[in-house]
Formats: C-alpha cells, structure tokens, sequence
C-alpha cells in the first residue's frame, strides 16, 4: 500500500513539474532587436525625449534615418565648450550605445552602458530580420 502512493505521489509531483515548467516557457515573450516600422516626427521626438532623458534631460539632436536599418544607435556627446565659449576639442564622456527592441508588442530602447529600458509608447517596431 505504501508503495502504491509513493507511486501517486511520484506521477503527481512529475506533472506538477512538467506544467510549472510549460507554464514559465509560454509566460514572457523573448526580446529581439527590432527596426522601426515607420519614422516620422512623433517618433523621432518620442525617442529623442528618451535619449535626453538617458542624458539626464541634456539636449541631443538625432538624424531622420535612425533604427531604420540597424537596431543600434550610438550617440555621441557634443564636444565640450570652455568656459570662454571656445571648444577644447577634447570629448570629456564617451559615445552612449542604444539598441531598439521588441517584447511581444512592446517597442523600447535599451540604453546598453546601464542596461536601462525605455518604453515607447507610441513607436512601431518590427523584428529585425
């Protein structure tokens, strides 16, 4: 008799298992790097709000044809004036890395240095393939 339960007991721990185990693979969609579906000025002033916000609200100028081709955008800081106003033609903080990803239907860009997310929320992405 007792083995017969530890055998019920065995089969129900194995399934408890076995859809504890299925459950966590279908939970969360895997991130993918991601291209835009479609840039115009609310998304370009979307992500330039994000990457000035990474830039603790500093000011940042990105071209038209970004994350069209490349999930990647580098950013590199302005080069910084003297107090005369006149360059020192030396960069004091290095270029800071973003990548555009997808989770399910979620677009945000990954501030890659400080493994940071930002949300986008009215930016189209797709896989980049």
């Amino acid at each position: 008799m007792n083995r017969l339960f530890m055998l019920i007991g065995g089969l129900l721990g194995g399934l408890g298992l076995s859809l504890l185990w299925g459950c966590k693979t279908m939970s969360v969609a895997e991130p993918q790097a991601a291209i835009l579906i479609e840039s115009d000025q609310n998304t370009l002033l979307e992500i330039t709000k994000v990457v000035s916000q990474a830039f603790d609200g500093k000011s940042v100028s990105l071209a038209e044809s970004i994350l069209q081709t490349s999930n990647e955008l580098v950013v590199v800081p302005n080069d910084p004036e003297t107090l005369d106003g006149k360059l020192s033609g030396r960069l004091m903080t290095r270029p800071q890395t973003f990548h555009l990803m997808l989770r399910g239907a979620e677009c945000y860009l990954l501030h890659v240095d400080q493994q940071t997310e930002y949300v986008l929320s009215t930016v189209k992405c797709t896989p980049l393939s």
